[in-house]
């Protein structure tokens, strides 16, 4: 209970922000099994077991009901009824299971049934877990690629802002990716819109540059910039690498030596050991156009190893 509510998880993690959201479940999962207890011994043989399970479960829910009120007002922590269901599917999902084994219903069937729903309704609520993990594995063994718009693998570690992402197939003349799929970004007439990788890879070192193709079927030139982070940005303009490119029709190739990534704060070198965002984005368009990205990839140092 204290972990959830006096901690938070790293600002920069897709991961431990689902542990954390996820975790609500086995966390009041453990809480029902001990107002279970509680509740039992309390009783003493005056309640059926039927009432000291239904009695552990409302106590479950008037103490998860009770930890997310005590977050309204709180500038770190915020109510969120999303946490509230997960806290009573976890303590349901438990007190089925020790329903179960204790012979709540009699017939083996019966207490099956109950052990087998209260592990399904775990699992369905920790399922999230396990694409999350693979798009992890995933973004390590697709290196020196650190991002791919058109892959499923990228879709978690990725946010759309006020842009439109599908992926389709390059055009021919698409230079190295005619036929193979790209991404497709419809930039809409909006403030900032743009494509933000929340976590790439974070170890940039061993290497020489970043790299990606930009197509586009429109003439009418474009603008766009790159902005990337580290983990110790303070998230002021000039704490952080920027830099515009505009755009023709046609292929456009991008590529920016990682020496002026580092050099991109004024105050201070960009730690290319922690990269902590990397967001593509439009600045204001007079009108919605659309672009086709290639993968963003790194090229690595002649003679070197990353």
């Amino acid at each position: 209970m204290l972990a959830l509510a006096l901690s938070r998880p790293p600002a920069h993690s897709v991961w431990w922000t689902a542990v954390y959201d996820l975790g609500h479940a086995p966390l009041f999962g453990f809480v029902a099994l001990a107002m279970r207890v509680l509740v039992g011994t309390l009783a003493n043989g005056r309640l059926s077991l039927a009432e000291q399970y239904g009695l552990a479960f409302a106590l479950t829910a008037i103490l998860s009901g009770a930890s997310e009120a005590a977050q309204i007002g709180s500038e770190t922590r915020d109510a969120n009824i999303g946490d509230a269901l997960r806290d009573l599917a976890g303590g349901g999902a438990c007190l089925l299971v020790a329903a179960g084994f204790e012979g709540l219903f009699r017939g083996a069937v019966a207490r099956t049934v109950m052990v087998l729903s209260g592990v399904s309704l775990m699992s369905a609520i920790l399922a999230p877990l396990g694409p999350l993990a693979w798009s992890y594995s995933m973004r390590r063994a697709s290196l020196p690629v650190i991002a791919d718009y058109a892959s499923q693998w990228q879709k978690p570690l990725t946010q759309a802002l006020r842009v439109d992402l599908s992926s389709t197939i390059a055009p021919e003349d698409f230079t190295g990716q005619g036929g193979e799929p790209v991404a497709r970004v419809r930039f809409r007439q909006a403030a900032w819109p743009g494509v933000d990788v929340v976590e790439p890879w974070p170890d940039w070192r061993g290497y020489d540059s970043l790299r990606f193709q930009v197509y586009a079927e429109n003439p009418a030139p474009k603008m766009l910039v790159l902005r990337i982070d580290d983990e110790a940005h303070n998230g002021t303009h000039s704490d952080r690498f920027n830099r515009s490119f505009t755009i023709h029709q046609g292929v456009n190739d991008i590529v920016v030596p990682l020496e002026d990534i580092r050099e991109g704060p004024r105050n201070r070198q960009l730690d290319l050991s922690r990269i902590a965002r990397v967001l593509v984005f439009s600045r204001r368009p007079d009108a919605p156009y659309e672009l086709l990205f290639g993968p963003m990839s790194l090229n690595e140092k002649a003679g070197e190893q990353p």
